[in-house]
């Protein structure tokens, strides 16, 4: 999961740079944000089976905290852009057991603008991509001595959950003219985004085993299916020759 978190970090950077760039083009927009906001997942099955073990497993979480970033590009009309989110949730305790869940998504966006003026962008977006969930379990209790390790060496398992992402969002965003010269104007950008995840078959489990993934079968589907409601922090530019 560190992997996927950094692999996001990175792409946030690389259309954040790229955003730059092409907004001082003329007659482009474009920017690299910073996002925050609230996913709510579909995880009824994998708590349906955990109930029915009757071992007493912990709730799981289904709202998520969502953090990450992107960006996105104006060719008049078209936009296109992408964008990587972490998804984050507190560990879960019950029974002697400790769940952690959390998850990390990228996704490549294109939309129409609806609006495209030089304060306002409101615009649909269809995304996709693909995106995985870690799931660790651990026993609560805490071994107190070398001989407890030893005589009981499996403490936890740590399993992942993968699948296809597609995605349908509305972003608006509002455009802040914070400096201008011949070639555009560079703008802080405050917006929102409102839509909803789903993942097609997301039944596909994995354990990490002496460092090995194994794919398990008879899995519960775990998906990023669910509506989601984000705001949008960036910085941007506008071509002077679009006005």
């Amino acid at each position: 999961m560190r992997k996927w978190i950094l692999g996001m970090m990175v792409l946030f950077g690389l259309w954040a740079s790229a955003g730059q760039a092409l907004a001082s083009a003329p007659a482009g927009r474009g920017m690299g944000y910073f996002t925050l906001g609230l996913s709510r997942v579909d995880r009824d099955d994998l708590q349906a089976r955990l109930d029915r073990t009757g071992l007493g497993y912990p709730l799981q979480p289904r709202n998520f905290l969502a953090l990450g970033g992107g960006g996105l590009f104006y060719g008049r009309k078209l936009v296109v852009g992408g964008e990587g989110l972490a998804l984050v949730s507190s560990d879960q305790v019950a029974g002697g057991i400790r769940t952690s869940l959390t998850g990390a998504f990228g996704v490549f966006h294109l939309g129409y603008a609806l609006i495209n003026s030089e304060r306002w962008t409101v615009t649909p977006l269809l995304g996709f991509g693909g995106g995985a969930f870690s799931w660790v379990i651990q026993r609560e209790d805490v071994p107190e001595s070398f001989e407890d390790v030893i005589r009981s060496p499996e403490t936890g398992s740590s399993l992942i959950n993968a699948s296809f992402l597609l995605q349908a969002s509305l972003g608006i965003d509002h455009w802040v003219s914070l400096s201008a010269s011949a070639r555009g104007a560079s703008c802080l950008v405050i917006g929102l985004r409102v839509g909803y995840s789903y993942t097609p078959l997301a039944d596909k489990w994995e354990i990490e085993l002496h460092d090995q993934a194994l794919e398990l079968s008879g899995s519960p589907e775990l998906g990023m299916t669910g509506p989601f409601l984000r705001l949008v922090i960036g910085w941007g530019g506008i071509g002077r020759s679009r006005y």
